[in-house]
């Protein structure tokens, strides 16, 4: 009964958000540009691919920071498990975002770039009393999600933009974006949008890379930088200060803010030199290829551009931070 119940409320919330305008056309810069970062067009996506990623493409979230890491690492390897590492870390950073979401029963809930849907598909499952939309801008990324997590009851899957959401004013008890903000040109704007569909007393999470300080961006147009940002297709970060500023004149009131750069990106960078590392040793490709199959694709040149890719990302790092950040609609 609790469940019919649930469903009988759950449909007839999703029909009552009734979307505003439809979209026609994509943006050049996301139709063209952005799903060559997450479909094998980089060496640098071939060799996460190989290793394990999947319908999930964040950095993860990991047990041990570097240089820790790579112990668990190496013992994935010696267990032959390589390919479950990356992932589970992976499924980890969406079941850390939810915990700071704080889903509770009844609550309609957003997830903003929902790529593949496996994180819209985690929250649904885990809070069977709330309701879910995941929608990106990229059709085929929704028509993965639906094929992969179709005829969930409470979850839905929509084509939309983050910078002009087609929903009514105040419909969302939640919204969470989970690494997927960095991509937004106009994130003032995204920011915008998250208050506006938020109910009184909602909460926007935002899970993003930003620059540690405003000095930090001077980095932004060195060679190292721009192949980072080349391989990604983004255009810049935002500093933590203009994220909080920007933040209050939209009108929310900043609930908390969490730097996970120890256990995101630190470790995440610190795996990809030690990847690059073995695979651009011939003993290392051979005990790779043996261990994962799915590495034996990996030529001499992918490897090389691999390093260059790890020494870049390396060299960002440095000057950047990864935060949870945690905002309430007053």
């Amino acid at each position: 009964d609790d469940v019919r119940s649930n469903t009988e409320r759950w449909d007839s919330a999703f029909q009552s958000l009734e979307l505003l305008e439809t979209t026609d056309r994509l943006p050049k810069l996301v139709e063209q540009e952005i799903p060559k970062a997450y479909d094998g067009s980089t060496n640098t996506f071939k060799v996460l691919r190989a290793v394990g990623w999947g319908p999930l493409v964040n950095l993860g979230y990991y047990n041990l920071p570097a240089p820790l890491t790579v112990i668990e690492m190496a013992l994935a390897l010696f267990e032959l498990r390589l390919n479950n590492f990356i992932p589970d870390a992976q499924n980890r950073l969406v079941l850390e975002t939810l915990k700071e979401v704080d889903i509770q029963d009844g609550d309609a809930v957003l997830d903003v770039g929902c790529g593949r849907g496996r994180s819209s598909f985690l929250a649904a499952s885990m809070h069977s009393g709330a309701g879910v939309i995941g929608i990106d801008l990229l059709a085929a990324n929704i028509v993965t999600a639906s094929t992969l997590y179709g005829g969930t009851r409470n979850l839905r899957y929509l084509i939309d933009d983050a910078m002009g959401l087609r929903f009514a004013d105040e419909v969302f008890d939640k919204v969470v974006c989970l690494e997927s903000a960095f991509h937004f040109p106009k994130r003032g704007r995204f920011l915008e949008e998250g208050y506006r569909v938020l109910k009184p007393g909602g909460k926007l999470v935002v899970i993003d890379f930003m620059w540690k300080t405003k000095h930090s961006r001077a980095i932004s147009s060195n060679p190292m930088t721009e192949l980072v940002k080349g391989i990604w297709r983004f255009q810049d970060f935002w500093t933590v200060e203009e994220y909080l500023e920007t933040a209050k004149d939209v009108g929310f009131r900043i609930h908390r803010m969490r730097d996970w750069s120890r256990r995101v990106t630190t470790p995440a960078i610190f795996l990809l030199k030690v990847l690059a590392a073995i695979g651009n040793t011939g003993a290392g490709r051979y005990a790779l290829g043996r261990i994962n199959p799915a590495a034996r694709a990996l030529n001499q040149s992918v490897w090389t551009s691999f390093g260059e890719s790890a020494a870049a990302h390396v060299f960002v790092e440095r000057e950047a931070r990864y935060v949870a950040l945690s905002l309430t609609k007053s």
